[in-house]
């Protein structure tokens, strides 16, 4: 049972033999001085959850993008909050604690594993960003790099593994 009062589940990451679990908290409202998103792992093997409770994140939600990946730290796992500066958080997913921050901007609708497995592409679609474009950082660098600006309007950011062929497609909406 997973539970706490972060709301549903709104994305999950399977690695391995644990269930990595998003509950994405809420921001502030006119009623509300929100709830923090909370994380929740889960044994697959033997069905048991690996903290005692979900691990309340240190802000106020809504968190969205739960990816997990190369990062500083080795393998990580990472989550976007819009209302954060930095809005882009590397956690380590034995601890769950926050071990990095990216500043990205606010226009972030996307992220995935590059087809080689070694940089993150983050797909910028509104916010900020003015245009869409396609962003990147390789590990363990931090560092954004825009690749290429994009037209409008793109939906989603598919990157399809591929040895011999680095391919990542959007898909335009119109």
């Amino acid at each position: 049972v997973l539970g706490g009062n972060s709301g549903g589940i709104s994305e999950w990451t399977l690695q391995g033999n644990v269930l990595y679990v998003l509950m994405p908290g809420s921001g502030p409202s006119l009623f509300s001085a929100g709830t923090p998103p909370s994380l929740d792992a889960v044994d697959t093997t033997t069905h048991t959850p690996l903290f005692p409770a979900p691990v309340q994140l240190g802000f106020v939600g809504p968190a969205a993008l739960l990816r997990y990946g190369p990062g500083t730290i080795g393998n990580a796992l990472w989550i976007y909050d819009i209302n954060l500066p930095l809005p882009l958080m590397q956690l380590d997913p034995a601890t769950m604690s926050i071990t990095a921050t990216v500043g990205t901007t606010t226009g972030i609708t996307d992220m995935e594993l590059s087809p080689g497995g070694t940089e993150w592409l983050m797909l910028c679609n509104a916010g900020a960003c003015g245009v869409p474009m396609l962003q990147a950082f390789y590990p363990p660098s931090l560092a954004l790099t825009t690749i290429t600006p994009l037209v409008a309007p793109i939906e989603i950011l598919i990157s399809l593994p591929n040895w011999t062929m680095r391919r990542g497609y959007t898909v335009y909406n119109n």
